[in-house]
């Protein structure tokens, strides 16, 4: 992001990375999850290998919040695979291929004990159509 804002000589949000990209067409399995929100703000893979990790931090903690985070948990992110701790440490409990609202404003960290692990992370703007197919959809809130 800092990269991004400082080449296009303005700060950039979140909501601001909406043109679709070679990953998105390479990537035919993730169009109904990419296509469910649209238009969808940042949205990347992490690919980590044992002991790839993000230490403990908080994703825009500022108000107001122009979008929340949704993450695909797609491979090698299973209980003995992979950890996200939340919330002073709470490990959830993932379940691959399954979409997950995170709460990124709590203090969060992730840690790989495999490798070739892969999540999805969309930034969904924050508005009451999406909040409501959020809702719509969701099966497990964290």
């Amino acid at each position: 992001m800092p990269q991004a804002s400082l080449e296009a000589g303005r700060r950039l949000s979140e909501n601001d990375f909406t043109s679709r990209t070679a990953v998105y067409d390479a990537c035919t399995s993730l169009h109904e999850i990419l296509d469910y929100f649209q238009p969808i703000g940042r949205t990347f893979l992490i690919k980590s290998n044992v002991g790839g990790y993000f230490v403990p931090h908080r994703d825009h903690p500022v108000m107001p919040r122009e979008s929340f985070r949704v993450a695909v948990f797609l491979n090698n992110c299973a209980p003995l695979q992979y950890d996200w701790l939340i919330d002073t440490d709470r490990k959830l409990t993932i379940e691959e291929g399954r979409a997950y609202y995170i709460n990124t404003r709590k203090t969060h960290r992730t840690i790989s004990w495999t490798n070739d692990s892969i999540h999805l992370i969309m930034n969904i703007p924050f508005n009451s159509a999406n909040v409501a197919k959020c809702i719509a959809k969701l099966q497990h809130p964290h």
